[in-house]
């Protein structure tokens, strides 16, 4: 009887036991506010937390800023890293979760706002994943690689791929990817992309000695000798920059088989003229206007210097300017004429005072023309540089040109700074470098180096607010690439 009495009293014990266990307060979870955020954000966990509960993340435990039975608020501290995270709760008798919430990369700043190719950058932010291939950095919709990550740092370089211009920078991980919130503007940041971009082949690329002008945001492109030199051609091709689209005009009709021709605009119309025939075996001195409103031809008046090759133009103030060159592949010139379309009238005007050269470069800004290097009749380089003023008509002699080489430079002036460069050292040996020189200081200084291939024979000019450059050849390669350059000082 003792015995049974005995079992009874520790059944009993146990039963009471097991309902005080059964009976004790559990965690519940109602809801998290907000349901998304960033690190440092304030998080609000609603429900029933009796006793002393713990809050994770994805099992981290997290510094609670205050509780009571209703409610528990913590900050997301900088160590997480974004995505859809899991919160659980617990003390040491119960525990609640997962429940999900979203966190998303905060970025704080990148140390080059206006940056280059092959630049690093470092991007400051939170929520960044350290494992490398979770992080996402895109420019607009080209995305790049990370070199290096933390949660709050990242460690990029701008490939030679990314499109210039103003940017949109944007960073996630990936398992956001696809999730749309208001919260992922904080992932995103203004950035500005500057220097060479290739835009598009030429459908017929296969010609050098391309002579080109630019109207409005379209560049026209006269094709000449077929790379083989086994043929000639007259047809002229119209690029559209803002469509990135191709369109064949009207056919050149003047002598075909011509090379080193001389082209420019002026009011919306283009002229070509001069350069050397292969079928009359002599340079020649005809001159042609295009109008893209017809898309006709008209002859206009004849060069009235000697004919040459090698000769530098530019335009100034509605007129066009021809000078320099080498007659006969003898003799080099100084002599420089002046084009009215108006009055369809040439006009001699003061000679070159850097003496007799052919195959320099030249470009303007301002009310200045600006003739660039070339080359003296014994075929050495040279390297000097003058501005023309068209008001005074005079010549000022300004800063050397400062590259090795200098026949054959590629020009173009943009915003208060000319740019040259390109060109060739000697037959064998063309240049990828570039200089730009400032207006207002006088100098020189080398800046990004032309990032596709070495060539001749390239066209170059300038359009709306880029420098443009391409086509060519080098050894047996024919080249139908064409790049644009954006200025760093052209970015807002």
């Amino acid at each position: 009887m003792k015995l049974i009495r005995c079992i009874y009293s520790i059944g009993l014990v146990l039963f009471l036991m097991s309902c005080k266990e059964d009976d004790a307060p559990k965690i519940r979870v109602d809801e998290v506010k907000p349901e998304s955020g960033v690190v440092g954000d304030t998080l609000i966990v609603y429900g029933y937390f009796p006793g002393n509960p713990q809050v994770l993340i994805d099992n981290v435990p997290l510094s609670i800023v205050d509780q009571n039975e209703d409610s528990i608020r913590f900050k997301i501290p900088s160590s997480i890293s974004a995505g859809v995270k899991s919160i659980n709760v617990s003390n040491n008798d119960s525990d609640f979760g997962p429940i999900q919430f979203t966190l998303y990369p905060d970025l704080l700043s990148i140390d080059k706002s206006i940056i280059t190719h092959n630049d690093e950058a470092i991007i400051i932010g939170t929520g960044f994943s350290p494992i490398l291939d979770e992080n996402k950095v895109c420019f607009n919709s080209q995305c790049i690689t990370v070199l290096e990550a933390s949660t709050t740092q990242l460690r990029v370089k701008v490939p030679t791929n990314i499109d210039v211009g103003e940017k949109v920078l944007i960073v996630s991980v990936s398992s956001l990817v696809g999730i749309v919130s208001s919260l992922a503007s904080k992932s995103l940041i203004d950035v500005a992309v500057y220097g060479w971009q290739k835009i598009t082949d030429h459908p017929r690329g296969v010609f050098n000695s391309i002579a080109s002008f630019a109207i409005a945001d379209n560049l026209y492109f006269l094709l000449s000798v077929n790379f083989s030199q086994t043929g000639f051609a007259h047809e002229v091709w119209r690029y559209n920059l803002t469509n990135n689209s191709w369109f064949q005009v009207k056919d050149f009709p003047g002598e075909q088989s011509r090379v080193e021709t001389t082209s420019f605009s002026i009011n919306e119309k283009g002229y070509v003229g001069l350069g050397y025939s292969y079928t009359l075996n002599h340079a020649v001195k005809d001159f042609w206007e295009y109008d893209p409103a017809s898309d006709l031809w008209t002859q206009v008046s004849d060069f009235p210097g000697e004919a040459r090759t090698g000769q530098c133009s530019f335009t100034l103030n509605g007129k066009g300017f021809i000078g320099t060159g080498i007659s006969n592949g003898i003799t080099s010139q100084k002599d420089f004429y002046s084009f009215d379309p108006l009055l369809n009238q040439w006009d001699q005007i003061a000679d070159y005072p850097g003496g007799q050269i052919y195959g320099a470069s030249s470009l303007t800004q301002n009310n200045d023309a600006y003739v660039i290097g070339g080359v003296i009749n014994n075929d050495q380089p040279f390297n000097q540089a003058w501005k023309y003023n068209n008001n005074s008509g005079t010549w000022t002699r300004i800063s050397d040109y400062p590259g090795v080489t200098s026949a054959g430079l590629a020009s173009f002036g943009l915003n208060s700074f000319g740019y040259s460069g390109l060109g060739w050292i000697n037959d064998n040996t063309p240049s990828q470098r570039i200089w730009a020189y400032d207006l207002l200081n006088d100098n020189w200084s080398e800046i990004n180096a032309f990032i596709g291939s070495e060539r001749f024979s390239f066209t170059y000019g300038t359009i709306g607010k880029y420098g443009y450059y391409g086509l060519g050849f080098r050894g047996n390669t024919a080249f139908s690439d064409l790049w644009v350059y954006l200025p760093k000082d052209f970015i807002p």
